[in-house]
């Protein structure tokens, strides 16, 4: 637990199993929409992924905010996982700054999350 009381609330969300099986969700859904893109797909329907992908990295960005604030950045980044979600969520809001230059070399990364 963290030694602040202003923290607690958030320490307790995000150690909770619903919290855990949201963002498994959401990493699911975000690698399901990666991987429903094809060659030749009409705008509308790549803007439509895109918006989507713009969801679950905003997701990625309040859990991991969440987190440090929960936890405290020291503790967040004792754990081998959570630096692994940092770099994909920092890599994610490179992607989708990259995204009007239309790369995406960081959407992968989000993939491996699931191993």
């Amino acid at each position: 637990p963290p030694p602040t009381k202003w923290r607690m609330p958030l320490f307790r969300i995000v150690t909770t199993g619903a919290f855990e099986g949201f963002i498994m969700l959401c990493i699911l859904g975000s690698v399901l929409c990666q991987s429903i893109e094809y060659a030749g797909q009409p705008t509308s329907y790549k803007r439509a992924l895109d918006s989507i992908n713009v969801f679950f990295t905003i997701v990625f960005i309040v859990e991991a905010v969440m987190k440090i604030i929960g936890y405290g950045f020291r503790q967040y980044w004792k754990d081998g996982w959570n630096k692994f979600d940092f770099v994909v969520v920092a890599g994610s809001v490179l992607d989708l700054a990259l995204t009007f230059l239309n790369t995406s070399v960081f959407r992968a990364m989000r993939i491996s999350r699931v191993l």
